[in-house]
């Protein structure tokens, strides 16, 4: 059975160089479609970051102009090279199975609701309160607009970062022969890299960080025991749909010393949670086997 993080590995020359110059081409041109509509948006329309919560029309072009646009770019640039450049199937970007397991995804989305509202109610609970204050302030008709604007915008986002780090970054780590516990390591690193703001206080920043680069842990792990990007796709959807959309935190200003204890939580209950959905339904990994990986 071909392993999804191999399938790079399997497909292309075995040639230590031209791999090593693929992997920083492809990251460095991916990384600049996916950052430059972004800078540019920040700059023509005048985005300042953190943007103004509870504002519909400041919430709107930022989902608009960089969720969309910018991680939307980035998403069909990762596309145009496996597709034109490597001359691989677009779905071996996603899974290592012929064609995409919704039910996987599905599983992902479930637990991570779950997870998230529990965490919430336990740990956190004055984001209820903050959902609460947002909605009062966009009132019925706006919040529930930009709510499943945000839920169409994180569908754009999380693919995006979870086929560049899980996907498109660990097959290019593979393929140069790294043992996979590094490459989960370097690949966490870098995802949690991403969540850095300097305009963050230090308390807050080691929080973000912490719970950035565990989550790609376990997102990580979650890759490898369903051989695809199906059940984290989902996961990662949900997590900042539900943070973001309806929280209104996808600032992260508010995280504090509770946040490394339910990031902790949010581990061990996600791969637990998993595990025994897989084992009760096992019919979800059946069709696991790419037919083949050349366009």
């Amino acid at each position: 059975m071909l392993r999804f993080e191999d399938l790079l590995k399997v497909s292309q020359p075995k040639n230590f160089w031209p791999a090593l110059f693929g992997l920083f081409a492809g990251v460095f041109l991916i990384f600049v479609a996916w950052n430059a509509p972004i800078i540019a948006a920040v700059f023509a329309f005048k985005l300042e970051m953190p943007y103004e919560i509870a504002n519909f029309a400041i919430e709107l072009k930022f989902l608009i102009l960089v969720l969309f646009f910018g991680f939307g770019v980035g998403l069909l640039a990762m596309i145009f090279y496996r597709k034109i450049i490597q001359k691989m199937l677009v779905i071996s970007l996603f899974t290592a199975a012929p064609k995409f397991r919704f039910g996987l995804m599905l599983i992902g989305i479930a637990l991570t609701s779950l997870i998230t509202f529990g965490g919430v109610i336990f740990f956190e609970p004055k984001y209820i309160e903050k959902m609460a204050s947002r909605f009062l302030q966009l009132g019925t008709v706006d919040f529930i607009l930009l709510a499943s604007a945000y839920l169409a915008a994180f569908a754009v986002q999380s693919t995006f970062e979870e086929t560049y780090f899980r996907g498109f970054l660990t097959q290019y780590l593979r393929r140069l022969s790294i043992p996979l516990a590094v490459v989960i390591v370097i690949t966490s690193l870098l995802f949690s890299a991403v969540h850095y703001s300097p305009k963050m206080p230090m308390p807050v920043l080691g929080a973000v960080l912490f719970s950035a680069f565990l989550m790609g842990s376990t997102f990580a792990i979650a890759a490898l025991r369903t051989n695809g990007l199906e059940v984290t796709i989902g996961a990662h959807i949900a997590n900042n749909f539900i943070v973001g959309g309806l929280f209104g935190a996808l600032d992260n200003q508010q995280a504090s010393e509770e946040a490394y204890l339910s990031a902790i939580v949010f581990a061990v209950l996600y791969l637990g949670g998993l595990e025994l959905a897989l084992r009760l339904r096992p019919k979800f990994l059946a069709d696991s086997r790419l037919t083949g990986t050349a366009s």
